[in-house]
């Protein structure tokens, strides 16, 4: 039987070049702050976007074929996952919430629910995070790694 974990994430804009992260646990006790640049977070963003829109033309092909586009997608995904957690300001800090989340991600027999509270000036597309595993895993490879199936999620 699966046991529902929630997780946090708190992103506000600490001032006009940077925002401050904060990942909190299901008991609700939140890790240390940290700090990536809003730039480097966008610039992320607009790739990954751009990837999945790839992959939306991939789909209207009459012959479509989805895997580099969806290896594409992962592989922006990635980059984004590490804009938040490898991409920092605050190295160490962002060491102990990101091996939490690597832990969770591990997990076999939990699913997630994940709230997000974040400024509105950076819109991140959460369910595009991926954990960067591109080896065959499952028949869904390399999809398998996006954060909305590998913590089995909703947010």
């Amino acid at each position: 039987m699966s046991n529902r974990q929630r997780i946090t994430i708190r992103i506000d804009r600490h001032d006009h070049e940077k925002v401050k992260v904060v990942w909190e646990d299901a008991r609700g006790l939140p890790f240390l702050p940290y700090h990536v640049y809003a730039e480097w977070i966008q610039q992320k963003v607009q790739v990954a976007l751009a990837a999945l829109d790839e992959l939306n033309n991939a789909y209207r092909q009459t012959r479509p074929d989805f895997e580099p586009a969806i290896e594409k997608l992962a592989v922006a995904g990635d980059e984004l996952r590490k804009a938040l957690f490898d991409d920092t300001l605050d190295h160490q800090l962002a060491h102990q919430p990101e091996a939490w989340f690597n832990r969770l991600a591990g997990s076999t027999t939990d699913e997630f629910d994940i709230t997000v509270h974040a400024d509105p000036s950076l819109p991140i597309p959460w369910g595009l995070l991926h954990n960067g595993s591109l080896s065959p895993r499952s028949d869904i490879w390399p999809a398998a790694g996006f954060i909305d199936i590998e913590l089995r999620c909703s947010s």
